[in-house]
């Protein structure tokens, strides 16, 4: 954490975050404009199987959850969800999972089978009805992948080949046929979720800098599906590196509020020159330790983060209750703060990453959120459930379930 605080510190000096750039949380006439951005709608159990939930919106509304092997649509704007049976005859024994729906509403499932060996990808053009997939899109031990659909046309996908070196695909027929494009053997580091840039019209992916040196950056990928390479970002991330790019060009990823304070407060930083300068917005924080933190972005200045946030002061502490937490702003300056979860998801330590084992890593690595058509906001993210919540190394084991909420009005 103190690493995070004085690359920050060093940031500010160097001019990249300029003090003046910080904007408060409870700006003059904020109270007015916090009315204004749209609240969070009831509390919808998904389903009962899968963790790692990843959220995306068709133009039509159709609301898709992948979480890991499972996949639930729901046609009736989030009201209901319905488990899908996309990936056929092909075995998964465990899988990571990904999303994205194309401007027409084709929508794609990229996985791993039967337990991380070869990436697939399932799509379908009938809202989950019926699917057609490609078994083997990247050969071989393949992990944490993610894919990308900007236009009708066009998706990319990267997978970790060996489970952690980056490794790209294209398709250009919608899906009828992938292309492996590149691979980099000198990078171990897996990435955070694809994002389209409608300004540099490229793919651009927020991951950790592989030189291990701490710190993160941007990977880029070309039109064709190649990959230009990685850029560092000289702005700390809380934890997780995660970001998300607006109609209008502009950068936004997570970062810490203050440098001086011993515990990261969450954050969201902008850039309109992708990445070379950055304008810090405080965001509300009632915690102390948060973890998995992730950005999104729609319409321009339309940018949320989620993450789980506990009053505890380690993510290891066996007394800690955690909370789902969306921070969220239609205009990119105003942000209201909303908790989605009224009871705590999760009672203990909570981790993530494959060091981390046993029930606390019951939510996995992700949670998700995604704006639809309409600007509405959807946000997905694991519930620990069970007849007392019991806290960790306590009896009964407790399960998960996938919950999901959507701002409407």
């Amino acid at each position: 954490m103190r690493l995070l605080a004085g690359a920050l510190l060093l940031a500010l000096l160097a001019g990249c975050v300029t003090p003046a750039s910080v904007s408060p949380a409870n700006a003059p006439g904020a109270a007015d404009l916090l009315k204004m951005i749209p609240s969070f709608g009831k509390v919808v159990k998904v389903g009962d199987l899968g963790n790692e939930p990843v959220v995306r919106v068709a133009p039509d509304g159709t609301v898709y959850v992948a979480a890991l092997q499972h996949v639930y649509v729901s046609v009736d704007n989030g009201t209901s969800f319905k488990e899908v049976d996309f990936k056929g005859a092909l075995p998964i024994y465990a899988s990571d999972s990904a999303l994205a729906v194309a401007p027409d509403g084709h929508a794609y499932v990229a996985f791993d089978w039967p337990y991380a060996g070869e990436t697939a990808v399932c799509d379908s053009k009938d809202k989950g009805a019926t699917w057609h997939c490609s078994p083997i899109v990247v050969p071989g031990a393949t992990d944490r992948m993610w894919i990308v659909a900007p236009t009708e046309k066009d998706a990319y996908l990267v997978t970790g080949e060996q489970l952690d070196r980056p490794t790209f695909a294209a398709t250009h027929d919608a899906g009828q046929s992938w292309s492996m494009t590149s691979m980099d053997w000198t990078e171990e580091v897996q990435g955070e979720d694809l994002v389209w840039d409608p300004v540099l019209k490229e793919v651009v992916e927020a991951a950790d800098n592989p030189d291990g040196n701490g710190g993160w950056g941007v990977r880029t990928i070309a039109t064709d599906g190649t990959y230009k390479g990685f850029a560092p970002v000289a702005l700390p991330a809380p934890g997780t590196a995660s970001m998300g790019v607006d109609a209008a060009g502009s950068w936004w990823a997570a970062t810490c509020a203050d440098p001086k304070a011993k515990e990261c407060a969450p954050a969201v930083a902008s850039s309109a020159d992708q990445g070379k300068t950055w304008t810090i917005h405080n965001l509300t924080f009632s915690g102390k330790t948060l973890l998995m933190p992730f950005v999104t972005a729609g319409a321009a200045g339309q940018v949320a983060m989620g993450w789980y946030e506990t009053n505890a002061s380690s993510a290891d502490d066996a007394t800690a209750e955690w909370r789902f937490v969306v921070a969220h702003s239609t205009d990119g300056q105003t942000f209201r703060t909303d908790v989605l979860s009224p009871e705590p998801v999760h009672k203990g330590g909570m981790c993530r990453a494959v060091t981390c084992l046993g029930d606390n890593r019951f939510a996995g690595d992700f949670i998700g959120l995604a704006f639809g058509p309409d600007g509405s906001l959807h946000a997905t993210w694991n519930k620990q459930t069970g007849a007392k919540l019991l806290p960790v190394g306590q009896s009964p084991t407790p399960y998960t379930e996938v919950d999901y909420a959507r701002t409407t009005s």
